[in-house]
């Protein structure tokens, strides 16, 4: 069986979030928890219902809970240390001519919501303003943006919202997405230049439209990440895989003009159309991580960038295949089980300190061989 591993495992694009939610955070804590000051110290908290109320809370306690249905009109701080919670059946509306300036924590909580009518107009600005903001979603909740005077579900119950968040919660905050739980993430999502997505150990996101990891994003995958049939994840960034990364489609990556890397660590597993084709034990089909070993691709090139990869069926690079060149670095080794086919215009590279074995399995067919002491060729 030939082997096209770009095509194997498409890339996560996930979520990409759009970094400037005009900023929904994190937690709110209600009053008596013990906080900064001290170890005596005792949190303050305060029920409001109305912007005046809140404007006063804001500035004398710690931890500020929405009841009812609140308006901004004008920009609003949420200092560092303070925490603001969007309680259930509860809204915060930041109208097209206001911002929040963030930087401490919101919070909405199951059957809250936030309307930003300012996102995407000209000039808005994002709201979190340092690394310790966060705009934190719990499940249940929604979030929504305006696209001119359209209002459409950012963040929400159902498949309606471009991220349906069903379990957990999901965190924005200043260049960063953590998502600490289960969602689905659908068409209008994309991780923009700097901003880093991370889905933690034991959550799963679940592609069912048209995703986009562009060009200096990038997405760390410790849980799971799922490509539905018929549905795209295209990365133009970088997106690392340490736990799982499933598709029930093996030719997106290809498809599309994708410039990114996706780098499966060791401990990752790549499944396409229910078939373990990477893996770091003997489940894998086609590639094995050994101990340590880092294996990159990007659209046209694999790269054995640490530790040892065995490659368990026949392989072909340059021809008619997508790939055209395979790197093995200083330090890495690629093992073939069987044969590694250099066809013309493919180039097989070990550098000086790297290691192909056994040597005798790879067949240069009009390519170019690099780096190996003594291999005659054909």
């Amino acid at each position: 069986m030939n082997i096209n591993w770009q095509k194997l495992f498409v890339s996560l694009t996930i979520l990409a979030l759009g970094l400037s939610f005009a900023g929904c955070g994190k937690t709110a804590s209600g009053g008596g928890s013990s906080g900064g000051g001290g170890n005596n110290y005792q949190r303050t908290s305060d029920t409001v219902e109305t912007i005046d109320e809140l404007l006063n809370a804001l500035e004398t306690v710690d931890d500020v809970i929405i009841s009812g249905n609140i308006t901004i009109t004008d920009n609003v701080t949420i200092p560092a240390g303070k925490t603001l919670t969007v309680e259930e059946n509860a809204r915060l509306n930041v109208s097209a001519d206001a911002t929040i300036e963030l930087e401490g924590i919101i919070r909405v909580k199951e059957g809250g919501q936030i309307i930003d009518e300012a996102y995407g107009t000209p000039g808005a600005q994002q709201w979190q303003q340092n690394n310790n903001a966060e705009l934190i979603f719990e499940a249940g909740s929604r979030g929504l943006r305006y696209s001119g005077t359209t209002p459409y579900t950012f963040i929400g119950t159902d498949n309606s919202a471009i991220v349906h968040l069903k379990e957990g919660t999901l965190a924005l905050k200043n260049d960063a997405y953590i998502l600490d739980g289960e969602a689905d993430v659908g068409t209008g999502y994309q991780l923009l230049a700097s901003q880093v997505l991370t889905i933690t150990e034991g959550s799963v996101a679940t592609i069912n439209g048209t995703v986009n990891l562009n060009a200096g994003a990038a997405a760390n995958i410790y849980g799971k990440l799922a490509v539905e049939s018929g549905k795209e994840l295209h990365v133009n960034g970088k997106l690392n895989v340490y736990g799982t990364y499933t598709t029930a489609a093996d030719d997106n990556w290809n498809t599309g003009n994708d410039s990114g890397t996706i780098v499966y660590h060791y401990g990752a597993t790549g499944i396409v159309n229910g078939v373990t084709r990477l893996a770091s034990d003997d489940s894998a089909t086609a590639l094995q991580l050994g101990n340590g070993a880092i294996f990159e691709m990007t659209k046209d090139s694999y790269t054995v960038a640490a530790g040892t990869v065995i490659s368990k069926q026949v392989t072909h690079i340059g021809g008619s295949a997508p790939v055209n060149s395979i790197t093995v670095n200083t330090g890495a080794t690629l093992t073939l089980q069987d044969n590694l086919n250099v066809w013309t215009s493919g180039t097989l590279t070990v550098e000086s300190g790297g290691n192909v074995s056994p040597v005798t399995n790879v067949v240069k067919n009009g390519g170019t061989v690099n780096g190996i002491t003594g291999y005659t060729g054909e």
